[in-house]
């Protein structure tokens, strides 16, 4: 794999669920749409189902590239507290669980022996997101229905 692979991630919550996912646009992928649901493990709600939507897209990548050998990845997200859970160590000391997913995705990139970048794009006004941003809120709604 060469060349910057670039990643749209969105997450959602409802009623006790999250649905996230992601979107790849690199290396053979052309917005190939990957989307989960889960029941929340935590109480930060959107936070929680962003942050699982970049450690799906890193595992996905992990599965079938294996080792990227220092390959960009751009992870293109709309929610600010996704790069700073991330980058910041200050915000991760501040709940228990931004500090587990940072150390999550930052395994994984040692792991993968890839570079981590992000581009904030705005929510809603960006076609590739929005993309993203449907799918995603399908599977939430798809999952609530079936609950409730």
């Amino acid at each position: 794999m060469n060349g910057v692979v670039r990643i749209y991630t969105d997450g959602a919550y409802k009623e006790g669920y999250v649905a996230y996912g992601f979107s790849i646009y690199g290396s053979g992928y052309f917005g190939d749409t990957f989307v989960y649901s889960a029941r929340a493990t935590t109480l930060l709600q959107n936070v929680e189902a962003e942050l699982r939507a970049v450690i799906a897209a890193l595992k996905f990548l992990k599965t079938h590239f294996g080792k990227l050998r220092n390959v960009p990845i751009l992870i293109c997200y709309d929610l600010e507290a996704v790069k700073e859970v991330i980058k910041s160590e200050k915000v991760q000391n501040r709940n228990p669980f931004f500090k587990k997913y940072a150390e999550e995705i930052s395994k994984l990139c040692q792991t993968m022996e890839c570079k981590l970048l992000f581009e904030k794009v705005r929510s809603h006004q960006h076609e590739l997101h929005n993309k993203i941003h449907r799918a995603v809120n399908r599977k939430l709604n798809q999952t609530c229905a079936l609950i409730g």
